[in-house]
């Protein structure tokens, strides 16, 4: 995503602790407002909420120092690859929570398959050294062959 234009809202008090809302004109005629801070200001807040993390629903970009330079390197950064990182920024609370909950579904599936991709190798690899194996590995086996089973069964 292009920049046109980047103005800041807010007077700077402190270039080091600080933070400000700009608005950053993009090429294609939107114009999107971010909250920027400094790490001094971000742990100043945490002090004074005797908080050991900033707040979760708060999105701010955070930089070292507030000078145009750094602000203008830092939303460069966030409107690349089509604006994305602006886009979230601007957009996160708006966004349905079913979303979210369609892509963790999927990763559980997906992350049960891989398990058990992951452990059917295991176990043929164990096969293949069975006729070697004591009792208590045989035992060992079969109890793996059964968790699998049971992964296989949930789904």
């Amino acid at each position: 995503m292009l920049i046109k234009n980047i103005r800041i809202l807010d007077e700077i008090t402190d270039i080091e602790n600080d933070s400000i809302d700009v608005c950053l004109d993009s090429e294609d005629g939107y114009t999107f407002t971010v909250s920027i801070a400094t790490t001094k200001h971000l742990l100043q807040r945490m002090d004074q909420e005797k908080s050991n993390f900033s707040n979760p629903s708060e999105l701010v970009i955070v930089v070292r120092k507030l000078t145009k330079e750094i602000i203008t390197e830092a939303l460069e950064a966030y409107a690349e690859d089509n604006g994305f990182w602006l886009k979230l920024h601007q957009f996160a609370s708006e966004i349905d929570i079913s979303v979210f909950d369609e892509l963790h579904a999927k990763h559980v599936k997906e992350s049960i398959e891989f398990n058990l991709l992951s452990g059917l190798d295991d176990l043929e690899n164990e096969i293949n050294k069975f006729d070697k194996l004591n009792n208590a590995q045989k035992s060992n086996i079969a109890a793996r062959i059964e968790k699998l089973t049971q992964l296989l069964d949930s789904q």
